[in-house]
């Protein structure tokens, strides 16, 4: 049935059901939102909109579809659409925790910290055991002693009825807590429990991507002039952010995103999506593509794109793991610009292992040594590409931008081609939306206080230490 494909991880086979009873019943409302929800698990944001708005317009009184809905904006950067719908749902469901936990959310990327905490709060005040709601605020918070909101994390934590998922949010929660205090031994042991669980949780296991990493770097590009398709007049040229997670590619997008010719995307699945679709036995499929198959993908790529740019010339595409595709998107995409984005290994590292990301990320783990392996097939990987493809891609120094950053930040924009602007060099004061863990942070006044952040735990990170040294 329908509903066993989705459990057992088969959305598109769910999805052709559903479309069949729609076929046949275009009027079935459970069954356009099962269609919804299958095409959402598929990553089909705009298609899965599009049914749950069909819904809606069906039967407006249904709260988790104005929520489920809401959530798709969010993944979309639409947040005052998103905000608009997780409001709805709580004029539907006043008491519902879930809408003001997805509400803090959006308040959060937005950089409303206050409105953010608030809602938190109030998820709180309904339903106190809400495990993803003490682990958000705690994140959004600057913890300067135990407080109730950390003693009420304990409580919970100390209970021995939660769950795996609960206990990893609050284990994160607490870390993150802690370390606020300065209390590093016992933030990292919260960090390490954390981390041990979200590994046990984790579907898609680290030693996959390290294989397929491997293979890539093994693959010989055919480079030549004749390979490469044309540019696209008139199309946005896209600039991609990439690096390990964690490494500044955040912070670069806020400086790219002030200026007047750059719609900033954050990171899209699109590339990778695209390519692992393209072929059959991925990644090896991909040298048997000839010059119009990636003619056509660079296409797909920049029609999506388009759609969302807004106007502008220029666009940012902050996956950080699109590292992995670097000599594909040359291919693809020729007149795009690859920034390589830098940041001490083991404060990269550490940041990973202190971050809680519940969906699909293939570099976070619960093993540091994992962790640190992972990190050195990253640079094995770009040095391979920056052989390939000599002076193509552009490096940036995570610590440069915070110790020098007009000279950085002007190094960065004649890179992109982008002409100098003033604005750059204020991006701490935008609002712009940022989905990301560092939507707070990178509004913050620059600071150099999260360089060398690893010697708080210099002697927890030890097993890290043997694998990246202390210099990258």
């Amino acid at each position: 049935t329908a509903e066993q494909h989705c459990q057992q991880g088969r959305p598109d086979q769910a999805a052709r059901i559903y479309q069949a009873v729609l076929a046949q019943d275009p009027d079935n409302n459970w069954a356009r939102l099962a269609l919804a929800a299958s095409l959402k698990a598929m990553l089909r944001l705009e298609e899965a909109a599009h049914h749950y708005e069909l819904a809606i317009q069906t039967d407006p009184s249904i709260a988790a579809a104005h929520n489920n809905l809401g959530n798709i904006y969010k993944d979309l950067l639409q947040h005052e659409a998103a905000e608009r719908c997780f409001k709805r749902a709580l004029e539907l469901e006043p008491d519902s925790a879930l809408a003001l936990q997805n509400l803090g959310g959006v308040y959060s990327e937005q950089g409303r910290a206050a409105e953010a905490i608030d809602a938190y709060r109030q998820a709180l005040h309904i339903k106190p055991d809400y495990a993803k709601a003490h682990h958000h605020l705690a994140f959004t918070k600057r913890h300067d002693q135990v407080d109730d909101d950390v003693k009420a994390m304990e409580r919970l934590y100390a209970s021995a009825r939660l769950s795996p998922d609960d206990r990893c949010h609050l284990a994160f929660g607490l870390g993150k807590a802690y370390d606020d205090l300065g209390l590093y031994q016992q933030a990292f042991g919260y960090f390490a429990e954390g981390n041990r669980l979200k590994h046990q949780l984790d579907n898609h296991p680290l030693a996959h991507t390290l294989r397929l990493i491997e293979a890539i770097r093994g693959m010989r590009c055919n480079f030549s002039p004749a390979q490469i398709p044309p540019d696209r007049p008139g199309d946005p040229i896209p600039i991609f952010l990439v690096g390990m997670p964690r490494s500044g590619t955040s912070l670069t997008e806020q400086i790219l995103a002030n200026h007047s010719m750059v719609h900033a995307m954050g990171e899209l699945p699109t590339l990778g999506e695209l390519l692992f679709s393209s072929v059959g036995n991925f990644p090896h499929g991909l040298l048997q593509l000839d010059h119009e198959a990636w003619r056509q993908l660079g296409s797909k790529y920049l029609d999506h794109v388009r759609r969302l740019s807004g106007g502008s010339a220029f666009i940012t595409d902050k996956m950080p793991f699109n590292f992995l595709y670097t000599g594909f998107i040359r291919l693809m995409l020729p007149q795009a610009i690859i920034v390589d984005c830098r940041r001490n290994a083991l404060d990269t590292c550490l940041s990973c292992f202190k971050c809680n990301v519940v969906e699909r990320s293939e570099v976070y783990t619960g093993n540091l040594v994992e962790l640190g392996m992972c990190y050195q097939q990253y640079r094995s990987l770009m040095e391979h590409w920056h052989q390939q493809l000599p002076g193509w891609i552009t490096t940036t120094s995570y610590e440069d931008l915070v110790s020098i950053p007009q000279q950085t930040i002007g190094r960065l924009l004649k890179a992109c081609g982008l002409s100098p602007e003033e604005d750059c060099l204020q991006f701490r004061g935008s609002q712009r939306t940022v989905a990301t863990a560092s939507a707070l942070q990178i509004r913050q006044p620059i600071h150099g206080k999260s360089v060398h952040a690893w010697k708080h735990y210099a002697n927890e990170l030890q097993p890290l230490r043997a694998i990246v040294g202390e210099d990258q």
